[in-house]
């Protein structure tokens, strides 16, 4: 079984169905997934994740283009208020 997770930060752009791995074990599928340009360009996905792996700032990593990338589960709520409360701004409302 699995659950939907808030969400995953990374550094790189996921996307629909790219796998979601802890150690060799895959735990997931990314359902959804892009860079946020408001937010400093972070590659930012959704997806489902297996509850045992769902404690936010869990460590995963996100096959993108046949490379493990490192991510974290976050709140991601959260996240964006904290980058507003930082001053990130988007670039049309500089």
């Amino acid at each position: 079984a699995y659950e939907m997770l808030r969400s995953l930060v990374g550094s790189e752009m996921c996307k629909e169905t790219d796998p979601i791995l802890h150690g060799d074990r895959k735990i997931g599928l990314i359902t959804s997934g892009g860079i946020s340009i408001t937010h400093g360009k972070m590659g930012i996905g959704m997806g489902y994740i297996h509850p045992d792996f769902s404690a936010l700032g869990t460590q995963v990593q996100v096959i993108i283009k046949e490379k493990p990338r490192l991510a974290r589960v976050v709140d991601l709520m959260k996240l964006l208020r904290e980058l507003k409360a930082a001053g990130t701004k988007s670039p049309d409302k500089n």
